[in-house]
């Protein structure tokens, strides 16, 4: 244990006799007090020492290395330099200072593990009382943590500086603290908040207000390879929080961003649980071929639809070519770069999550009933036909149509509401852990997410039509400070998912519901019979979803990366090194066992009033069996060299970069297919900013791909920009009230 020498001076001695002996008593009073205890420990520690010719100071840095005595004096009451000996076999602490202050005019006192050496011409005895009491006494401290809006925050750490000892506010933002020191200094600090440093002094209870995190000059953001201050960034970029994205109960997080950033569109073609994703366009469609914008999640191309909200710490895109042109061509479309959480400093803090939400169709067209079908039919074949006398469908037909006495041939259906339900449901839980030490800092999460589809299923079929989709997603990141100048991270991720569905495309059961004539045929007959239409065209989308089997999805993904970054300080100041790697694997296994069961027509009744029919498919009630597999890997790595620092009123900025490639279709069904897919690219970046007013930067990005034929391989992107806060200068200062932050880039 690292001990600490404390030397007290500046005493005055001007203090009258009086008072000084009236002090000294009550000291002498305290320590006699307190004897009982102090003498356990100075009691029973043993030393042996036999020294010629030392200091006094050496003597007290011997008992200190071999005790947990801790001595307090002043250099101006005790000469420390003074040359003893000292000669001591298995004897106490007292045996060794009465040696060495025979003859002087100092005396000792013990209190517990600290001894106070004092002299008999000096006033310090004040002074050295007060840091024996107020050193060791040891307080709880109880109080609320609030907001500038008065409003208790849950989950505010707080923490002794210089140990480890802390606590978290419950959910009123109360807290309780045990065993602080009088003298302690408490450390408030919460996510978005700016840390208060506040001196207990004795005090029991100690309330905080924390103050939101000015988003001013200091507020850095993510860039392409590496982060900025927001305040000089001439690239265009937006940004939305992890909250907003949590905020939606969806599966796919790309559904969750639609409508939240300026300049970003998502569509999404399809509701269908576990392939509900959208597509992103940033700035519209600005390439004749694939318009999606480069993924960026942690550094490496990867999908981000089934990243757990939770996981997320920040979401950027980047828009423009001065801001994407590190990335070359890959980022003609622009870019998205995802952050995952990662450990933060102080004890360990579990957080757990769970919602449910309610899914339903935005907007269903309202479809005519056979009635009105039937009699638009003949208001229609009427237009067509006016020499016509006899209608398409008679009065006759109409009629029983609308009093549904016989539904099997003449049905009345609804097909939207025959096969969906009104509602769908979505659960979402999640469970993390961060925490850490200077040296190491972890974040752990699981999740999980399930959600069933619409459509109605029926209990005639001895396996499960249903749609239902389910997700497990694990995250780890590890941060270790391995030396003082090297940092190492680690991070493993992803997420398992399993879907079941209907033997028949969900697309196709939504077309068949579309088109099929309301008066066509039932559902079933009423002898159980599945009806279908003699012709192919129409359908029947009950039997599509019921009776034609299911399908079983299983998908995995694994993530993997490992940083290992050096700071070159000690060599130049603001120079880092990083190098990275990253495997990344996916799998997919598609199990379908189908069947297509006999269906029939009815066409008429016979004398006995017993349905007449023509069978219309001759089928199996046996499931059959396909499986598929799909998959690919990724390898990825990249090595940099950053510049950052500021001289004066200047910040300096540069960045030098190599990064590949290899990704490859690990089920690939021909050779073209199974050739890796391969890029090299180098990317750098300078910047100036001159007093946080007037900024530079230029970017470029050499990289190629093996797709292209050779000499055609690599291409050259560079850009240039220049920007000027123009609210910073003093002529806009009477603006300010109306514009309260203006920049001009270019």
């Amino acid at each position: 244990m690292k001990k600490k020498r404390n030397g007290l001076c500046g005493l005055h001695s001007s203090v009258p006799n009086f008072l000084l002996k009236m002090k000294l008593l009550a000291f002498l009073i305290f320590v006699s007090v307190v004897s009982v205890t102090a003498n356990s420990y100075s009691q029973q520690t043993k030393f042996n020492m036999d020294f010629e010719n030392i200091t006094v100071r050496q003597v007290f840095q011997k008992i200190e290395d071999n005790s947990e005595f801790i001595f307090l004096y002043s250099e101006k009451s005790v000469n420390v330099n003074r040359m003893v000996n000292v000669k001591v076999s298995n004897e106490n602490v007292s045996s060794i200072l009465d040696q060495i202050f025979e003859g002087t005019n100092n005396f000792y006192e013990i209190h517990d593990r600290q001894i106070a050496i004092m002299s008999k011409e000096n006033t310090e005895l004040p002074t050295i009382f007060n840091e024996l009491t107020n050193s060791n006494q040891k307080i709880e401290v109880i109080g609320t943590v609030k907001d500038a809006n008065n409003s208790p925050l849950p989950g505010v750490t707080v923490v002794i500086k210089g140990a480890t000892t802390g606590t978290i506010t419950d959910a009123d933002g109360n807290y309780r603290l045990e065993g602080v020191p009088s003298d302690a200094t408490l450390i408030f600090s919460f996510i978005g908040m700016k840390s208060q440093e506040i001196d207990v002094i004795g005090k029991n209870v100690v309330n905080v207000v924390l103050q939101e995190v000015s988003q001013g000059l200091d507020e850095v953001v993510v860039v392409g390879f590496g982060t900025q201050k927001k305040l000089t960034t001439i690239g265009s970029q937006s940004s939305i929080t992890a909250k907003e994205i949590k905020a939606q109960p969806v599966a796919n997080i790309s559904n969750a961003i639609s409508g939240r950033i300026a300049g970003v569109v998502a569509v999404q073609r399809s509701g269908e649980p576990g392939y509900d994703g959208s597509e992103i366009y940033i700035r519209g469609i600005s390439t004749f071929t694939n318009s999606n914008p480069l993924i960026l999640v942690d550094g490496i191309e990867r999908s981000f639809g089934n990243i757990d909200p939770e996981d997320i710490e920040s979401f950027t895109i980047l828009k423009d070519a001065s801001a994407t042109a590190v990335y070359g061509v890959r980022g003609a479309n622009g870019v998205i770069l995802i952050e995952t959480k990662k450990g933060e400093l102080g004890k360990p803090k579990i957080s757990i999550q769970a919602n449910m939400g309610i899914t339903q169709f935005t907007r269903t067209p309202q479809f005519a009933d056979g009635v009105t079908y039937l009699k638009m039919a003949n208001e229609a074949y009427k237009n067509s036909n006016p020499n016509a006398t006899i209608p398409l469908y008679s009065d006759e037909r109409i009629q029983k149509t609308a009093d549904g006495s016989d539904p099997d041939l003449y049905p009345n259906v609804n097909w939207i509401d025959k096969i969906f339900s009104e509602f769908g449901n979505n659960h979402r839980v999640n469970m993390n852990v961060n925490g850490g030490s200077d040296n190491a800092r972890y974040y752990l999460s699981l999740g999980y997410y399930d959600e069933t589809g619409l459509f109605k299923t029926e209990e005639i079929s001895q396996y499960n039509t249903s749609i239902k989709f389910t997700r497990y997603n694990f995250t780890s990141n590890l941060s270790l400070q391995v030396l003082k100048n090297t940092k190492l991270d680690f991070g493993a991720s992803g997420w398992i998912s399993n879907g079941n569905y209907p033997g028949t495309s969900t697309s196709s059961i939504w077309n068949a519901a579309f088109i099929s004539p309301p008066t066509l045929i039932p559902p079933v007959y009423s002898n159980g019979y599945v009806a279908h239409n003699r012709t192919g065209d129409v359908h029947n989308p009950y039997d599509l979803l019921v009776n034609t089997g299911y399908v079983n999805e299983m998908r995995s993904q694994i993530w993997s990366n490992i940083k290992l970054t050096q700071d070159l300080s000690p060599l130049l100041e603001g120079l880092s090194l990083y190098g990275m790697f990253s495997f990344d694997n996916y799998n997919s296994h598609r199990i379908a066992r189908t069947k297509s069961v006999d269906t029939y027509f009815a066409i008429d009744r016979d004398e006995n009033g017993e349905l007449i029919f023509e069978q219309t498919r001759v089928g199996s009630n046996y499931l059959e069996y396909d499986r598929s597999n799909g998959g690919n890997r990724q390898f990825y790595s990249e090595v940099a060299i950053n510049y950052n620092n500021s001289f004066g009123k200047s910040d300096v900025g540069g960045m030098i970069l190599y990064n590949q490639s290899d990704k490859t279709d690990a089920f690939a069904g021909d050779f073209i297919s199974s050739i890796p897919t391969r890029f090299q690219g180098i990317a750098a970046r300078t910047t100036y900013a001159y007093n946080n007013k007037y900024m530079a930067e230029a970017n470029l990005g050499y990289n190629g791909s093996e797709t292209f034929s050779d000499g055609h391989r690599f291409g050259f992107f560079p850009s240039f920009g220049l920007g000027w806060v123009t609210s910073s200068e003093h002529f806009f200062e009477s603006l300010s009230h109306i514009v309260q932050f203006l920049k001009i880039r270019g």
